[in-house]
């Protein structure tokens, strides 16, 4: 294996803290993402893990880093000497008269490896936080959040990157619907909770016993209570919960194909119930408990002792205190969406993955091709869009239960349609390939979520997708309809600003 060396090295406080600059590209299903990051040494003398931070290379960072990260480097350092150190988990919020980069405020998460980065062990990945998403950071703990963004980039864990031009995520509507809104909440990055075929499993590290118990406290025994919690490092899906995109929950794939269980964002417990029972909620669990159980679980996890609970239906809820190794985490690979194909005999083809996500198709019995009477000579391609295929991601025999094909052949001309409106008044020039997800749902509500490559504006994708979500689909009673539209569409994108 070659040596990896930096771009630069800077000597920040002499022989205490020095900064490496690595100048490399990540790789994020078919793109490929030019980066600065930038990795500290000698944070540890002062019992502070390292920073890892990364910047995506834009048109303000080609031909050299900025600087400003080194001046908070300095400040990190002059804190933990004072006492005041951050762990994953932990958000640095400035001043209203001061931001990093023009960002409000940092979050910290166990760092990832990064191909041509040397990043010490351990360390954690300094993240630039918008005002939408230090909001939700702050009012639901930071992986609702994260994992939006890890959703959004089809990156796992989470994108480790920061967008200088990146716009934030919209909480709005999960700011006013979610459960977790009227609760109170506490929680760490070092807990984990994983729901499967025998229940749910809380762990969390010894580490952060402490500050859980110091949270906990303040809450009422009797009074129900939500902890958030951090990444796992084996699920094999993780929940996401975005109403602001009109889709609701989803999951997002992990590399850990051997694995079992789904990850959860936290464990909403309420005590004083009938009986023990747990269920999914938005992008966790729900956790009902009678009282004398809560009077009997809660004291377990104030004083750092394993116990179990058993529910109703026969599953148990499993508190584990274990150390944990953020090595896992770290040699995650990314999940990042395969380049689309093209070539296509039939516009309704069979794919083994999602062009969004990178989600494979579970069965290859249950994403047949719909066959009906639309056919690619039904929609002209014209203009600056051309459709190239669509993958049905709900399954032929609910297709035909809930909706006669020919009312879905005339709402995928619709979509087609808008697509094709967006684009009509631009000329013509290199191709963009676009993936657009619609979900009909009941009542005829539309959800919808978008992809491009290389790469269209975040300002015209979100409004491609909220002229999407007005359209009034077909009726359906009960579940819903999702398919996938790939275009080419040949529009530069510097054009669309």
């Amino acid at each position: 294996m070659s040596e990896v060396r930096p771009y630069a090295r800077v000597e920040l406080i002499p022989g205490k803290l020095e900064v490496s600059v690595f100048h490399h590209v990540i790789q994020t299903g078919s793109s490929r993402l030019p980066c600065w990051t930038y990795v500290t040494k000698g944070l540890r003398g002062q019992q502070q893990k390292e920073i890892v931070m990364t910047l995506l290379q834009g048109s303000d960072l080609e031909q050299v880093p900025l600087q400003d990260p080194l001046h908070f480097f300095v400040s990190l350092y002059v804190v933990a000497s004072h006492g005041r150190r951050v762990d994953a988990g932990d958000v640095s919020e400035f001043d209203p008269e001061q931001s990093l980069l023009g960002r409000p405020a940092v979050l910290y998460m166990p760092a990832q490896s990064l191909e041509g980065v040397e990043v010490p062990e351990p360390s954690l990945a300094a993240i630039l936080l918008v005002k939408e998403d230090l909001e939700a950071a702050k009012r639901f703990g930071p992986m609702r959040m994260v994992n939006r963004l890890a959703d959004a980039h089809a990156f796992y864990p989470f994108p480790p990157w920061s967008d200088l031009g990146r716009l934030g995520l919209s909480f709005a509507v999960t700011l006013e619907t979610s459960l977790l809104s009227q609760l109170p909440i506490c929680g760490h990055a070092m807990a984990r909770v994983v729901g499967g075929g025998d229940g749910l499993v809380l762990r969390v590290d010894p580490r952060a016993a402490s500050d859980l118990r110091d949270q906990m406290r303040v809450i009422e025994a009797t009074d129900p209570v939500v902890i958030w919690t951090g990444p796992d490092s084996g699920s094999v899906k993780v929940m996401v919960w975005n109403p602001d995109d009109g889709i609701g929950s989803s999951e997002l794939p992990t590399p850990y194909e051997e694995s079992e269980g789904i990850e959860g964002c936290f464990v909403a417990i309420f005590p004083g119930q009938e009986a023990n029972l747990w269920r999914r909620m938005e992008d966790g669990f729900q956790v009902l408990l009678q009282q004398e159980t809560w009077n009997e679980l809660r004291p377990a996890i104030l004083s750092g002792r394993p116990t179990r609970v058993e529910f109703a239906d026969g599953t148990h809820l499993d508190l584990k205190w274990v150390r944990e190794d953020h090595s896992k985490l770290r040699r995650a690979a990314n999940c990042g969406s395969e380049s689309m194909a093209h070539e296509t005999s039939n516009i309704f083809q069979e794919t083994p993955t999602s062009g969004i996500d990178g989600a494979p198709l579970e069965s290859s019995v249950a994403w047949q091709r719909h066959e009906s009477s639309f056919s690619p000579e039904d929609i002209p391609s014209e203009g600056l869009v051309d459709l190239q295929h669509i993958v049905l991601l709900t399954p032929e025999d609910e297709i035909s239960d809930r909706l006669e094909s020919k009312e879905l052949g005339n709402f995928t001309r619709a979509v087609h349609q808008v697509v094709t409106d967006l684009f009509r008044e631009l000329a013509a020039d290199r191709p963009q390939e676009l993936v657009v997800e619609t979900r009909i749902q009941p009542g005829g509500t539309v959800g919808a979520r978008l992809h491009s490559y290389p790469g269209l504006p975040r300002t015209l994708l979100d409004h491609l997708r909220l002229e999407l979500m007005a359209m009034k689909g077909p009726s359906i009673s009960d579940g819903s309809i999702a398919f996938e539209a790939h275009f080419l569409v040949w529009a530069d994108s510097m054009m669309l600003n």
